[in-house]
């Protein structure tokens, strides 16, 4: 019986590791989804004039929509982490 809890809580601990980098990646992308999105809206643009270029709106569109990636296949980030990790 020993021997069994302690395979479980072993198996356990390496799938709670195998989920680490998901969820690391998800901070991250929701923090470039966060400024990116914010920063090209039109609301914050007429307020902050140096944020109306070309150069500014094209980097910001990119940050959103790379953040927002990793929140539309959120399901195959999981489904790829479990045999990366166990």
């Amino acid at each position: 019986m020993q021997k069994t809890k302690a395979a479980l809580w072993e198996f356990l601990q390496g799938l709670g590791k195998t989920f680490m980098l998901p969820v690391a990646l998800l901070a991250f992308c929701g923090i470039m989804l966060g400024i990116g999105s914010s920063l090209s809206s039109d609301a914050v643009t007429d307020n902050v004039a140096f944020l109306k270029g070309e150069g500014f709106h094209l980097v910001f569109t990119w940050m959103a929509n790379t953040g927002l990636v990793a929140f539309t296949f959120l399901p195959v980030l999981f489904a790829m982490a479990i045999p990366l990790g166990l």
